[in-house]
């Protein structure tokens, strides 16, 4: 965590476009970058701690990719990676900046290598918030991972228990499910299957023995309610 953590504002216009499309604009990420604001921000001073254990991003290298943006322009060819912890998703530049994208409501979607990335609507209680999901399968329903990761700050040894130095600790991944025009649902077990999609799908899971703490089960059942 030595690099300058910054985060970019893009001023941009919307325009309705439809979001399947594949006959993108093609952009330019050096000069959008250029024509905007940068706002330094500083890193928390307990993730500035060395020896830190562990990584907030789901891999530390960055992998090439692109993004697309919601008025369907489409800038390739940028070094990405996600950064679990800040739900960020972060590029570095020529001259070896690495910037977090701050304004994430402009992305459609985006791919680090061969995977594939929203920034999507998800429901816990009453309240919504958002975060980058994995995208897994679309269609009707998507099927979506979350990463999560929770940091440890340092504990001092005391009475029988040993030091512990400030860690970064990777969480098991969640499963959701979002319809079309809906909020993003996390799978807990398989009465959840039956609620988010149809009930008509329960027979499926019989069958098939459908786990709903397996992602390709999960995947197996959404490509299935997809092709029906």
């Amino acid at each position: 965590m030595k690099y300058i953590n910054l985060f970019f504002f893009i001023a941009i216009y919307i325009f309705p476009f439809n979001t399947d499309a594949q006959d993108y604009m093609i952009g330019n990420i050096n000069e959008l970058a250029g024509l905007n604001y940068f706002a330094k921000v500083e890193v928390k001073d307990e993730l500035n701690e060395e020896g830190i254990k562990g990584s907030p991003y789901e891999n530390e290298e960055f992998t090439n990719g692109f993004l697309v943006t919601i008025n369907n322009t489409k800038y390739e060819n940028i070094p990405l990676r996600l950064n679990i912890y800040n739900d960020d998703i972060e590029y570095q530049t020529k001259d070896g900046e690495i910037l977090a994208l701050y304004n994430r409501g402009i992305i459609n979607h985006l791919m680090i290598g061969s995977s594939k990335y929203k920034y999507l609507p998800y429901s816990k209680g009453d309240r919504t918030y958002k975060t980058f999901f994995k995208v897994i399968e679309e269609g009707k329903a998507s099927l979506l991972v979350r990463h999560k990761v929770i940091f440890s700050e340092a504990r001092p040894a005391a009475d029988y228990k040993k030091s512990a130095p400030p860690t970064f600790k990777r969480q098991p991944d969640e499963y959701y499910i979002k319809l079309e025009d809906g909020l993003a649902q996390k799978v807990s077990g398989k009465k959840d299957l039956e609620t988010i999609l149809s009930p008509s799908v329960k027979a499926f899971i019989k069958k098939n023995k459908i786990k709903a703490t397996r992602l390709d089960n999960l995947q197996k059942l959404v490509h299935y309610y997809n092709m029906n």
